[in-house]
């Protein structure tokens, strides 16, 4: 869960007035004011609409509450742990007083915690599902059949065939049970619908 506790830092912005900017002490790997983060901040709406890309410091003034697109709130964050979400690479130097890259493309997953962004797509996170099985210590033949699960489940609307996919679910559950906790857990709590919560006795 996102912490409470916030960080403060100060910077001279460009008009060189001294400012101070709170964020969650997590935002910036490796702490500080993110010198030593491989990546700068983005700002992106809920929507998935990224407003900034090149948020570092001085720049975190200049982005709307509220997406302009869709009217959706502007997240700096993860939802999950209070990291910054990935903008663009250090490695990259912006034309100036560009705080959005023209190919910058919001990642799904934050790249703390794992949890996805509110804008990943159902494929996308079921997606994730297959990456964390791969770290699984299971036997090979369960995880080929768990594998196949997956990828027939990102690809089946669970409205049109609920009971397939209650199915397919329990035997995901029953060849790869720690696919159901941690990263995973909390994946599958936003891929599910309650009944097959229930189903997999997911709600106690």
């Amino acid at each position: 869960m996102q912490s409470d506790d916030m960080a403060s830092y100060t910077y001279e912005d460009a008009s060189g007035r001294i400012v101070t900017t709170k964020v969650p002490s997590g935002f910036w790997r490796g702490g500080g004011v993110g010198d030593d983060d491989r990546f700068r901040a983005a700002a992106v709406c809920r929507r998935g609409h990224p407003e900034s890309s090149n948020l570092d410091r001085g720049y975190f003034s200049l982005n709307p509450e509220r997406c302009p697109n869709c009217g959706a709130d502007v997240l700096r964050s993860c939802q999950g742990c209070g990291r910054r979400i990935a903008g663009t690479s250090r490695a990259t130097i912006p034309r100036g007083g560009q705080i959005l890259s023209p190919d910058y493309a919001p990642p799904d997953f934050c790249d703390g915690c794992g949890d996805p962004h509110p804008w990943a797509s159902r494929q996308a996170r079921i997606y994730q599902l297959e990456n964390l099985l791969d770290q699984e210590d299971i036997p090979e033949p369960d995880r080929l059949v768990v594998a196949g699960h997956l990828q027939t489940l990102r690809n089946l609307d669970p409205d049109e065939d609920p009971e397939q996919s209650r199915r397919l679910w329990k035997a995901v559950q029953r060849r790869a049970p720690g696919l159901f906790s941690g990263i995973g857990r909390r994946v599958l709590d936003t891929v599910l619908d309650r009944a097959i919560r229930r189903a997999l006795g997911m709600d106690g």
